[in-house]
């Protein structure tokens, strides 16, 4: 793909992540089931944007907009949490996600914006929490994508499309993401609440632009584990979905 090099996040184009799906997904049913999942072995509700590698489809980037209703994390004093974030890697290299995190030895129920990214083997991570809280029930942009090729990720924050921030740039590492997830990640030993919903875009083209999940060459899915719902938002992209603990 020949991509331009820019500097800034791209305003999101009218109806780019609400128009009618295309193409085959696979969701996850909505099942009632125990949570079994502990601080250390965390629970997950995914969109997943597998593709197919450079030799055929990548991209430059991953947006989110995210919406959470409400949360309580049993056991948040002792860093229990519950995220509606943004996932992207590639290859094994390594991984970068932003979004909303709730618990984390700040509070039980209020929404925090975070950032967290690795490199190969464990090397080089890096985790931000933001002290002040934003807004449930108001969606909140976030934005990873490397313009330039050189590997360095840009974590960008905004609200509703504006006010963006630059909040952290990581890398010198790989160039592309062939991986995209997002949904909500729960890591406490106790049912925590999370509701949550999405609104997904890929970066990618010449001019670059925002682009629903869904290439020719691999499909969105869902997964969901114990006690985790995630289903896709009636008549929108793959990907574009509500999710929410306990089912």
């Amino acid at each position: 793909m020949s991509i331009r090099s820019q500097l800034a996040p791209f305003a999101l184009p009218a109806g780019v992540l609400t128009m009618m799906a295309v193409g085959l997904i696979t969701v996850a049913p909505a099942k009632a089931a125990t949570w079994k999942c502990t601080e250390s072995s965390h629970c997950y509700a995914l969109a997943e944007w597998h593709m197919a590698g450079c030799s055929t489809e990548c991209i430059d980037g991953g947006v989110a907009d995210i919406t959470s209703q409400s949360a309580n994390v049993p056991g948040w004093e002792k860093g229990a949490f519950v995220t509606n974030e943004m996932w992207a890697s590639t290859n094994g290299e390594g991984w970068v996600e932003t979004g909303q995190v709730a618990g984390n030895g700040m509070d039980c129920c209020s929404e925090h914006r975070f950032f967290a990214a690795e490199s190969t083997n464990n090397l080089n991570y890096y985790e931000y929490d933001q002290p002040d809280s934003v807004p449930i029930n108001q969606y909140h942009s976030y934005v990873i994508q490397d313009l330039s090729h050189n590997g360095a990720w840009g974590i960008y924050w905004g609200y509703e499309n504006t006010e963006w921030t630059l909040a952290h740039e990581y890398g010198g590492f790989w160039p592309h993401i062939d991986e995209l997830e997002a949904g909500m990640e729960g890591a406490t030993n106790s049912q925590p609440t999370n509701e949550g919903d999405q609104e997904l875009a890929g970066v990618w083209g010449s001019p670059e632009g925002w682009h629903p999940w869904g290439g020719v060459y691999k499909g969105v899915t869902f997964s969901a584990s114990p006690a985790t719902c995630i289903a896709q938002m009636s008549g929108s992209w793959p990907g574009n979905a509500t999710y929410h603990t306990p089912c």
